[in-house]
């Protein structure tokens, strides 16, 4: 009896420790599937433009500023000694000892007046000057900001009303009323620039180097964190679809969703997917269309590839 029992519990111990190994196999697939992988994030450097491989942000200001060399002050000479020798001094004559003086109240001498130093006062005038042409720059660049969101608004409010008369119009009373209307032709804006007499360029912005003197990549540091070429050129990618993400409110903080993309040797981006859902279809759809407003420039390397990039909610701005 128990010969013919044991290898049927020979088979039994096998089966169970062959299930045993499989649910281990299966727990430790399952757990490197849904492990994050790590975040890395690298700074680019603000001002606009697309040069990613900068690592210090462009000066505000223009190419052909003022620099000013202050001259060195001469050493003064000494004196030299005088040739002629001094005549030997003849014995004080014997005088009678004058009387006490009177106590008398003196005023004290006034200080001498110190001299100006003129380089000292160029170099103060030449510093506020480049403060006045920055401060002025930034007020020109708002006012033309505003002027150009007013006169957006303008412009649709006439499209709507235009929009909401075509309503109630037919047909013919519409080519009627515009059959001695002439469409005048739009008038290119001209836009001054404020002159800065600083050395820098149009797009930098304060507190950049004057030796960046090519463009930004669009982010908020003054000096960028070290990193290859490809590894910077992605960050913008992100980064400019990140933007592109408005009306998120209300969606929650955890939300991470991985997007396959197609990018040409000269940036061109094409049938961007979603190869990992977030879970939430509202946010997965929001970062799809994303990649249609998205601009890049020539990948750094020249070739074509297929990306794949995760969006976190946490990530983005505004939101």
């Amino acid at each position: 009896m128990s010969g013919a029992s044991s290898p049927q519990a020979v088979m039994m111990s096998a089966t169970l420790h062959a299930g045993i190994v499989v649910l281990v196999l299966v727990f430790g697939y399952f757990f490197q599937k849904t492990k994050e992988e790590p975040m890395q994030v690298f700074e680019l450097v603000a001002g606009e433009g697309d040069n990613y491989r900068a690592k210090e942000a462009p000066a505000l200001g223009s190419p052909s500023g003022v620099t000013v060399n202050l001259p060195e002050m001469p050493a003064p000479r000494p004196t030299p000694p005088d040739p002629t020798p001094a005549p030997e001094p003849e014995p004080p004559p014997i005088v009678p000892a004058p009387p006490p003086p009177k106590k008398e109240t003196v005023a004290p001498k006034p200080a001498p007046k110190k001299e100006l130093d003129p380089t000292k006062d160029m170099a103060k005038a030449v510093r506020w000057e480049i403060i006045k042409a920055e401060s002025q720059a930034k007020m020109d660049a708002a006012k033309r900001k505003a002027a150009e969101a007013k006169k957006e608004a303008e412009e649709k409010r006439r499209l709507a009303k235009l929009e909401e008369e075509n309503r109630r119009l037919t047909k013919a009373e519409f080519d009627r009323a515009n059959a001695n209307k002439k469409t005048a032709p739009a008038k290119t804006p001209t836009t001054k620039v404020a002159k800065i007499d600083a050395e820098g360029i149009a797009k930098g912005v304060t507190g950049g180097s004057t030796a960046n003197k090519e463009a930004g990549a669009g982010g908020k540091a003054l000096v960028a964190s070290d990193g290859r070429a490809i590894e910077m050129y992605f960050e913008m990618l992100k980064q400019r679809v990140r933007a592109q993400l408005v009306g998120l409110a209300g969606m929650e903080d955890h939300l991470a969703v991985t997007v396959a993309v197609n990018i040409s040797a000269w940036g061109k981006l094409s049938n961007a997917r979603v190869k990992t859902s977030s879970g939430n279809a509202e946010f997965d759809r929001a970062v799809i269309a994303a990649f249609d407003r998205v601009e890049m420039p020539a990948h750094p390397e020249k070739k074509s590839e297929e990306l794949e990039l995760i969006f976190r909610t946490r990530d983005i701005e505004g939101r």
